[in-house]
C-alpha cells in the first residue's frame, strides 16, 4: 500500500525529500504518460468521483506529520516536502485545506524545508487552487513537448486537456518551476522540431527555472529509453542561448 507521507530519500532534484502522498494506494492520474514509472493509469476520470474515497486532511497530516517526526528523531535534515503522490496531487478533493494543515505542520516541526508540489498543471482552474498553490514554497508543472498532437502522444490526457490550457493556468501562478522529461526510443521526444516548439512554449510561460531530466526507472512503455547527459546538456545549452532561463540537468550516475 502506498503510504500517505513516506520515509525521508535522497532524490537529485530535492535532496533529502519526503514525499506526501493524498492520493492513497491507487495510481491517480489525469494523464497516461507513456514512460511513467508507476504503471498505466487504470482508474478514469469519471471513476474519481463516484468510486474513490480519498484519505481524509487528518489522516495525510498525520502521516505527514509521523514522518516528520521520525526524520527529526534520526538527525535526518530533510529539504523538501514534495505534494506529489501516486499520480496528480491537483485531483484532491480538499487541496486547499490539505495545503493549509500542511504548512502548518511544517512550520511545527522543520520551518526550514521547502514545500513544494509536482503536477501536470491541467487542474489549475480554479481561484481557490491558484490561492492555495500560491501558498507553496515552488510549483512545479510538467510539460515534456510543444505541440497538441505530440501531448497527446507523449501524455495521453484522460480529460479535456490542452497545451494551451495548462500555459494559461500556469501563468495565473506567482511563479513556476517547469520540469521536461526526455527521453530516446521510436517515440522520442528529444527531436528538433519538439525541441524547438517546445522552447516556444516554455517561453509564453516564462518559468523562473526549468528541470531537466530523463528515465531512470522501467517505464510504461519499454521502448522508451534514456537519454545520455550529454543529450541534456545540448537542450540546456539551447535554453541557455534561445531563452535566458536558468534549467538544471539531473541524471542518474549508473
Amino acid at each position: 500500500m502506498k503510504e500517505l507521507a513516506g520515509q525521508p530519500h535522497f532524490d537529485l532534484r530535492f535532496g533529502q525529500s519526503i514525499i506526501i502522498n493524498p492520493l492513497g494506494p491507487e495510481k491517480l492520474c489525469s494523464y497516461d504518460c507513456i514512460y511513467c514509472d508507476l504503471g498505466p493509469s487504470e482508474v478514469r476520470m469519471n471513476q474519481i468521483k463516484k468510486e474513490i474515497q480519498f484519505p481524509s486532511v487528518k489522516d495525510v497530516e498525520a502521516a505527514f506529520r509521523a514522518s516528520l517526526r521520525n526524520a527529526n528523531q534520526q538527525g535526518i535534515k530533510v529539504q523538501s516536502l514534495l505534494l506529489s503522490g501516486n499520480g496528480e496531487p491537483t485531483l484532491y478533493p480538499e487541496l486547499p485545506e490539505l495545503i493549509d494543515h500542511l504548512l502548518i505542520a511544517r512550520q511545527e516541526l522543520n520551518p526550514s524545508s521547502q514545500l513544494i508540489l509536482l503536477s501536470n498543471g491541467a487542474h489549475i482552474d480554479t481561484n481557490k487552487t491558484v490561492h492555495a498553490l500560491n501558498q507553496l514554497d515552488e510549483r512545479i508543472i510538467k510539460i515534456d513537448c510543444g505541440n497538441e498532437r505530440s501531448f497527446k502522444k507523449i501524455n495521453s490526457p484522460l480529460i479535456r486537456a490542452t497545451l494551451s490550457r495548462i500555459t494559461s493556468g500556469s501563468r495565473k501562478l506567482k511563479d513556476c518551476i517547469v520540469q521536461s522529461m526526455f527521453y530516446g526510443g521510436p517515440k522520442s521526444n528529444n527531436t528538433k522540431e519538439n525541441i524547438d516548439e517546445w522552447m516556444e512554449l516554455v517561453g509564453i510561460l516564462k518559468p523562473k527555472k526549468i528541470q531537466l531530466y530523463t528515465i531512470d526507472k522501467p517505464p510504461v512503455d519499454p521502448s522508451c529509453t534514456p537519454l545520455t547527459e550529454d543529450d541534456l546538456y545540448v537542450i540546456e545549452s539551447l535554453i541557455k542561448r534561445k531563452l535566458s532561463i536558468a534549467s538544471e540537468v539531473f541524471i542518474k550516475q549508473p
